[in-house]
């Protein structure tokens, strides 16, 4: 059997099937009420637990037995027409093999694009991503000139019952040139302070700025977090979607940086019952929810026209100043836009595949019903106060 061309989801459900089934297959006799147990934990009839049972007795434990014999989800030799063929190839060649280092979902989306075009049904996103997966290794590295050294980075979070119960910020320096509006001349890259919900990975609010970090950005960008957003994206030009989070965090996640142990960062949290969660030194993991969602935008930020990507082992002779375009309000709106019709859209692996919009409505109608609420200020002008920097000074005659 040719495991490859098993669809993603269906490998899944055999995976959780066999970790039920495997010790029952294990004993000579399966025991009744252990098998209606089974049964009700995979939400299978008790006629079909002992079906499965019985093939994985033949098979050895092999996963493979539990994957359908045929219709939805079975395997079966990858046939695809020659038009769908060359469409992916096309979309390979002009857009993956380059210095650009598309990601493979981008490749995805273009492809179904493609398709739509054309008339004709897109392949599975399975196949796509099987015949990027076929293409050299050498011609990958030469093209897009990829760092094999980069690692990602593991986090340890546990999961909170709530929206907004803990949420983690940090800043990084965006993966792009900037040019000033009136010239359009390059003027360096700008700083992002990022937070996220950590109960549905919801990208909680941010704050855009050529400034480097300080308890100014950290103060902006936690009025972001509070704010009512849909009218703060309508100035921007950003329509048709929602952005349903808003209110005062309960916990805040974040480094050691002098910004998160100023005076003006403490004493705000103080002011608003929000308590503070400082990461152990040398520990990233700790952070690793913010560390992956940083990751995940600059990824997409490296699609852009002058992106610096990564390192200079990736950006190579890729002229980043010479193709930058963007403006500090024209990249806000992109970020915008991408956090909100494609970010919060997508499946997310921390999530066993749920998109980040559908966890946080699922999290606000369950504090609803749990009689609970987020705590929303009253005056954001006030709360934007209360975080920004203190400057004492002696007054004399």
């Amino acid at each position: 059997m040719d495991m490859e061309n098993v669809p993603e989801r269906v490998w899944r459900k055999a995976e959780k099937r066999a970790d039920v089934l495997r010790p029952l297959a294990a004993l000579a006799e399966a025991p009744a009420d252990l098998v209606q147990v089974a049964a009700r934990e995979l939400s299978l009839s008790e006629r079909w637990t002992y079906i499965l049972i019985h093939r994985l007795r033949e098979h050895g434990g092999e996963l493979t037995a539990l994957l359908p014999r045929q219709g939805r989800g079975a395997p079966r030799k990858a046939r695809i027409a020659a038009d769908l063929e060359a469409i992916i190839s096309e979309v390979i060649e002009a857009e993956y093999l380059t210095r650009q280092k598309v990601r493979p979902s981008k490749i995805v989306k273009t492809v179904r694009a493609r398709c739509r075009k054309a008339g004709i049904t897109a392949p599975a996103e399975a196949t796509i991503r099987r015949r990027l997966r076929r293409v050299d290794r050498q011609a990958v590295s030469r093209s897009r000139e990829n760092d094999p050294r980069t690692q990602s980075v593991c986090g340890e979070t546990p999961m909170p019952d709530y929206p907004l119960d803990v949420v983690q910020i940090d800043h990084t320096r965006v993966d792009v040139i900037l040019v000033d509006p009136v010239e359009r001349r390059p003027i360096g890259r700008p700083w992002l302070t990022v937070a996220i919900d950590v109960m549905s990975r919801a990208i909680a609010g941010f704050h855009l700025s050529l400034d480097a970090p300080s308890a100014t950005s950290v103060g902006l960008c936690l009025t972001h977090i509070a704010a009512e957003k849909e009218s703060w994206m309508a100035v921007r030009g950003v329509t048709g979607v929602t952005w349903p989070i808003a209110g005062r965090p309960g916990k805040l996640g974040v480094d050691n940086a002098a910004e998160f142990h100023s005076e003006a960062f403490e004493r705000g949290c103080r002011q608003h019952d929000i308590d503070i969660e400082w990461r152990p030194q040398g520990q990233p993991r700790f952070g690793g929810t913010v560390e992956r969602l940083i990751g995940t935008l600059m990824q997409r930020i490296h699609n852009l026209p002058g992106t610096t990507f990564s390192n200079t082992a990736q950006r190579g002779n890729y002229d980043s100043d010479g193709r930058a375009c963007l403006t500090l309000e024209e990249l806000e709106r992109w970020l915008t836009v991408a956090i909100c019709k494609d970010y919060h859209q997508s499946g997310h692996r921390g999530l066993d595949g749920a998109a980040p919009i559908a966890k946080l409505e699922e999290g606000l109608a369950a504090l609803q019903r749990a009689g609970g609420r987020i705590a929303v200020s009253r005056d954001p002008r006030r709360y934007l106060i209360d975080f920004l920097p203190v400057l004492r000074r002696t007054l004399q005659r």
